[in-house]
């Protein structure tokens, strides 16, 4: 009966902490690549911003084979994310960005929950509460990449969460007995998963392929299968003829100090960072690493493809990130660092802390949710083609004065002095029928 009770208790708290997501996402706001990817890629099409230019054709997408075969163009145009962007197209082009809260949201429930089996949760009040605030807390960049706009959020959150899922299952296959039925699943599933987005997989297969070298006398007959098609998975992204073309469009290979300012606002890899030192000082370095290979060697690889190939904004560490907070809470356990005094009181005050943060995010959420749905109505009645985004961009300045605020909690943006921005707001309020809706913008 005990047991009992304390599994309804743990349910609610989950259920409550799926509940605060949902509430902070119904505040999530379309805009950039949500506009374009509302639209067919053509025949004819450069690449999916095609759709923005002058005398483009604009056909709306409907429905699910719209957006498969709007895909099946883009494969060779913009990048070889063929299934992640069919789910963004489908969900750009056929339902608002409000009624799309209610999907992520369970998503984000599945990340949270698959979250705390890679972590080890061992079903304490205590620990459930502090990886849920950790999740709230430490992970950067939520406002882009887990309640942001529909493109975003699906990219990684969604590609998260696949991942998660991967990862969950090469861990605990090995440990029973597989059919052949749930083995092909796996292998498909696997395949799917390494196919999604490439900031995910290439580190991740480069992490696999690293483990079945060095450990290939451990890893049993599963593991290798579920490798083998993760990589498999890769290959159709990253050799996507498109990415050559992406890569030299951005100036090739070379070293991009971008990344850096990225990784100095990710308290994951700082602490990851931290505790590397502490445990090298104490002589526990090697150790670590061999225990936890897959870990360091897909955020060592994931750093690696960031600064010398591709990264173009803070929401491509996002698996870094995830991985780096599942580093260290197993580091954590280890070491016995959970069970320390300091380490408790860190944990209490971090659960507080996103307590007492919760409402005041939630209400800077909603006004700048309302301070751009205002706009948009603005721009509808507007007899002259004016919008005026005062009270937007001031707003907008206010809140990136605070850098745990921008990003973090709040995706912000300006249409102010972005003609692409305005040319693809107006082909999404008018359905494709022009891109000049937006003519001045009135500061």
């Amino acid at each position: 009966m005990k047991k009992q009770a304390t599994t309804i208790h743990y349910s609610l708290i989950l259920l409550l902490f799926f509940l605060a997501f949902y509430w902070q996402d119904r505040y999530a706001i379309a805009y950039v690549d949500d506009y374009p990817y509302a639209f067919m890629v053509t025949e004819q099409a450069t690449n999916y911003l095609s759709v923005v230019d002058d005398g483009a054709e604009r056909v709306p997408v409907t429905s699910l084979a719209d957006a498969v075969v709007s895909q099946s163009r883009d494969y060779f145009k913009s990048n070889g994310r063929f299934v992640i962007h069919t789910l963004v197209q489908f969900f750009c082009g056929t339902m608002s960005i409000e009624r799309f809260a209610l999907f992520n949201s369970v998503v984000f429930a599945l990340f949270t929950l698959l979250f705390l089996r890679l972590a080890g949760w061992r079903k304490g009040l205590f620990e459930l509460l502090a990886l849920l605030s950790v999740i709230w807390l430490l992970m950067p960049h939520k406002g882009l990449v887990f309640f942001g706009n529909i493109s975003n959020t699906v990219n990684y959150l969604w590609t998260g969460t696949a991942t998660l899922l991967f990862l969950l299952l090469y861990e605990r296959l090995p440990q029973r007995t597989v059919s052949p039925l749930l083995l092909a699943a796996a292998t498909l599933f696997s395949v799917v998963t390494g196919s999604l987005q490439e900031s995910f997989s290439i580190c991740i297969s480069g992490a696999l392929v690293l483990m079945l070298l060095a450990r290939r006398h451990e890893l049993n007959r599963t593991q290798v299968i579920l490798t083998a098609a993760y990589v498999v998975g890769t290959m159709v992204c990253v050799l996507s003829p498109a990415n050559f073309n992406r890569v030299e469009s951005n100036g090739g290979i070379g070293f991009n100090y971008h990344v850096l300012m990225g990784l100095l606002a990710s308290p994951p890899f700082l602490l990851v960072v931290a505790a590397a030192v502490v445990l090298w000082v104490k002589g526990l370095w090697r150790q670590a690493c061999q225990r936890h290979l897959f870990y360091v060697a897909a955020i060592v690889i994931d750093l690696a493809f960031m600064c010398a190939i591709a990264y173009n904004g803070r929401h491509q560490l996002t698996v870094l990130n995830v991985l780096c907070l599942l580093l260290l809470i197993r580091l954590g356990r280890d070491y016995g660092i959970a069970r320390m005094a300091w380490a408790r009181y860190t944990a209490l005050a971090i659960i507080i802390v996103s307590a007492l943060s919760y409402l005041p995010i939630l209400h800077v959420r909603k006004t700048y949710h309302d301070t751009f749905q205002a706009l948009v109505e603005q721009v509808r009645q507007s007899t002259d083609g004016t919008a005026y985004t005062h009270d937007f961009d001031t707003l907008t300045e206010t809140i990136r004065r605070w850098p745990l605020l921008d990003g973090y909690y709040v995706s912000t943006f300006t249409i102010s002095d972005w003609d692409f921005y305005q040319r693809s707001l107006s082909i999404y309020l008018t359905r494709g029928r022009s891109n000049s809706l937006i003519r001045r913008v009135v500061k």
